[in-house]
């Protein structure tokens, strides 16, 4: 089995915001790793969203997108 190296591409205290972020990255194929998501009635602390090296780079732009509010369907996209 090869080796995957995770690497940190999100963090926030926002939990909402990482199941968003989370979403999206995992709807774009790309496998997520969070940390810190606590349990309990009272989660707290941040959430740190990790990606393998390979993906990190698309993960970065999603989320630039994402932050900057400038993600958009291409020509011929639907919502499925």
């Amino acid at each position: 089995m090869a080796r995957v190296e995770l690497v940190r591409v999100y963090e926030t205290l926002d939990q909402a915001r990482a199941l968003l972020v989370r979403g999206l990255l995992e709807s774009d194929g790309i496998r997520v790793l969070a940390k810190g998501e606590g349990t309990g009635p009272y989660r707290t602390g941040p959430v740190i969203l990790f990606v393998d090296e390979d993906d990190a780079a698309r993960a970065r732009e999603l989320v630039a997108a994402s932050e900057a509010g400038s993600l958009t369907l291409g020509a011929g996209e639907a919502l499925d």
